[in-house]
């Protein structure tokens, strides 16, 4: 075996000559008061000889069969956490709109034709039953028509009374000619003429009756123009405004804040609902029977347990939202402890509400959709 090339002392020499050679001369401190320092030349050797090795290429390293790791291998890197996000929180997974009560009966009570209000029976806050008189219309005009109607098929009634006692009377001796000419007793022409007669008064009641029938509904008719001119309640309810007062001329006009505006205001305090605008962002997670847990602003300590009821189709361009309307379970008790509606809740009254039951609502249908084979066309 071939001995290492650093081993021969010859080589070592030439290669310590190179060594000095490759040096980079330093100019000597300058000598203290005591002079220069022995120990100080074998240091300055000592620290070339180093530079020398560390210069040495690397064909001679390896021809030396020695390689020093002169730089330390890159360290491996450090694994550093990742930081993983947490699920939101309940709060965060809810959605919080605002609304306003509503009631789902209300009518603005408006009559049917033009006139001037006589009397109005009612005032805010009066409790009424569906058919109860409201206001009543000057209807003098109206009344004179029913009345002419109404003598018209009295007139009639009695012609047709009279058309049927006449055709009784001729039906009479028509019959008794009959008998007599079958023995030979009367003559064809007084039987001919008998039964003439007896036609012509069956004619004139059939044209009775037809006149009649034509006075009645003339009659109907303006019995019902007149029953117009009263304004009546179309359901049960409570008044909860008066627009008009007597004297006021009304049409049935729109709310146009001037003679249409109607003459009051009826609404059903136990037909109630909530209705809150959602951000278009968050219909998507609503569906029906979602649970929603309401509050007044009014009984901010009263909390309402609500359902989505329906989701009105259309949404607000100008607002970003769209309408959701809750209402009251079947069956669930107000927050008294007392079936039906809480005592103070009226219409107008804002609210809101905050769904808390989205995901329970989701999952059925989403469950479904997941479960659904997808059929392919190959």
């Amino acid at each position: 075996m071939t001995a290492p090339l650093l081993a021969d002392p010859s080589r070592h020499d030439d290669m310590a000559a190179r060594l000095r050679s490759l040096a980079i001369p330093r100019p000597a401190p300058p000598p203290g008061p005591a002079g220069p320092v022995p120990g100080d030349r074998r240091a300055h050797r000592r620290v070339a000889l180093l530079a020398g090795v560390l210069l040495l290429p690397p064909g001679l390293w390896a021809l030396a069969g020695r390689g020093p790791a002169l730089l330390p291998e890159p360290a491996a890197p450090e694994p550093r956490a990742v930081p993983v996000p947490l699920s939101p929180p309940a709060e965060a997974a809810s959605i919080v709109a605002s609304g306003v009560v509503v009631a789902l009966r209300r009518a603005v009570l408006r009559p049917e034709v033009t006139g001037r209000i006589v009397a109005i029976a009612v005032k805010a806050g009066d409790r009424v039953a569906a058919g109860q008189r409201i206001a009543r219309l000057d209807a003098t005009l109206a009344e004179a028509d029913a009345a002419l109607a109404r003598s018209r098929a009295a007139a009639a009634e009695t012609t047709v009374r009279i058309a049927e006692i006449e055709l009784r009377d001729a039906r009479q001796p028509l019959a008794r000619l009959q008998a007599l000419a079958r023995r030979q007793f009367a003559s064809d022409a007084d039987v001919t003429a008998a039964s003439l007669k007896v036609e012509r008064l069956e004619a004139a009641l059939v044209a009775a009756r037809q006149a009649l029938d034509a006075a009645r509904i003339e009659a109907g008719r303006a019995e019902a123009a007149l029953a117009r001119y009263g304004l009546d309640a179309p359901f049960d309810g409570v008044i909860a405004a008066r627009l008009a007062a007597p004297g006021d001329m009304v049409t049935p006009g729109g709310e146009d804040g001037g003679a249409g505006r109607g003459v009051a205001v009826l609404v059903d305090p136990e037909a109630l609902a909530v209705d809150v605008d959602v951000a278009e962002t968050g219909i998507g997670r609503i569906a029906l029977g979602a649970g929603a847990g309401v509050t007044l602003d009014a009984f901010p300590d009263r909390p309402l347990a609500m359902r989505v009821a329906t989701v009105l189709p259309e949404a607000s361009h100008e607002k970003g939202t769209v309408t959701v309307r809750l209402a009251f379970p079947p069956g669930v008790p107000g927050p008294a402890g007392t079936p039906g509606l809480p005592a103070g809740m009226l219409p107008g009254m804002a609210a809101k509400a905050r769904f808390t039951a989205i995901a329970t609502a989701m999952a059925p249908a989403v469950a479904t959709a997941a479960a659904t084979p997808i059929h392919r066309k190959e």
